[in-house]
């Protein structure tokens, strides 16, 4: 995961971990706090930094942050949890 990651609580004692600038950018990860075990997700085609993030109604929804250095309004949205 890259600096400024965003973080949001899922049900089920789980994290959804959405990396930023790295090696692996532009990934999710949910990671499960009872077993320890780390799972990547989806990929995401736009990775950005110093975003916020909300679980609800079955979904993450990323939102805010930067690209490229430049601040964005966008909300990307993580169906599939």
């Amino acid at each position: 995961m890259g600096h400024q990651t965003c973080i949001v609580q899922l049900p089920n004692s789980q994290l959804f971990c959405f990396s930023s600038y790295s090696s692996n950018s532009g990934c999710a990860y949910i990671f499960d706090l009872k077993i320890g075990d780390l799972q990547r997700t989806l990929p995401y085609t736009t990775p950005h930094t110093h975003s916020g993030g909300i679980y609800y109604n079955n979904a993450v929804y990323v939102f805010g942050g930067k690209i490229n250095y430049s601040t964005q309004e966008c909300c990307t949205v993580q169906n599939s949890i």
